[in-house]
């Protein structure tokens, strides 16, 4: 008897717990939310707008991470919490049959009098009409408890495996398996507006060199002129 080879899921989303990006979600880590879409509920007659939204996916510190996580980050502008905000992970089924059929993240801002979100508003308006795709929220985390230098490496595996370990607890359907919170101190966002210049004029800032955009055969060309070799000498 032949059994039948399972295929992989073509989703991009998590759908498991050990898919997890657990080092960026839950240790010392930043974690860069990219944000597509930033919402506001205005209602009539007047009413003083207490919360507001932005919605995106969460990636690695360097912006190539996989999976991706859908992320929906609250703007609380009642917020009087003494943290700056908290998030979780939850499983998300809807539209779905299946109860539970994707792994995705809400974040918590505590901001009150909504000073924060309407450097957030404004920053994505200047991302969109720069052509960006993404607006990206940096969440900083500082370390709990110090790492000696000559054990940060074991200190960091075996507190990966741990988190490793607990996932598989959460797949397996274990009930005192908890999923850790999401915790940050601190959020970081640039406001900037791109020109319609190319992108080498700029992204060399951060981004590799050695990419063909920042490569030129006309430059090749004017080095390789003999009395460019001359000066040279």
């Amino acid at each position: 008897m032949f059994c039948r080879k399972k295929k992989n899921s073509t989703s991009r989303f998590v759908e498991r717990a050990v898919e997890l990006d657990t080092a960026h979600l839950f240790t010392h880590w930043p974690l860069t939310v990219a944000i597509s879409k930033v919402s506001t509920n205005m209602v009539l007659p007047n009413k003083e707008q207490r919360s507001a939204s932005a919605v995106g996916v969460i990636h690695d510190v360097y912006g190539g991470g996989h999976p991706l996580l859908p992320v929906e980050v609250e703007f609380d502008f009642d917020g009087s919490n003494e943290k700056l905000g908290w998030g979780y992970i939850e499983t998300w089924g809807w539209p779905s049959s299946e109860p539970d059929d994707l792994f995705q993240a809400k974040i918590f801002v505590f901001d009150r009098d909504a000073n924060f979100f309407k450097a957030v508003q404004k920053a994505a308006e200047h991302a969109a009409l720069s052509g960006n795709q993404f607006l990206h929220l940096v969440f900083q985390r500082t370390r709990k408890k110090p790492y000696d230098a000559k054990t940060d490496q074991q200190e960091a595996e075996a507190e990966q495996e741990r988190l490793s370990a607990l996932m598989r607890r959460i797949d397996s359907g274990d009930k005192g398996a908890k999923m850790p919170l999401i915790e940050f101190d601190s959020i970081w966002v640039e406001d900037a507006i791109h020109t319609n210049a190319p992108a080498w004029s700029h992204a060399w800032i951060h981004d590799f060199t050695d990419r063909s955009m920042y490569h030129s055969r006309a430059a090749a060309k004017w080095r390789s002129m003999p009395w460019r070799q001359q000066d040279s000498l």
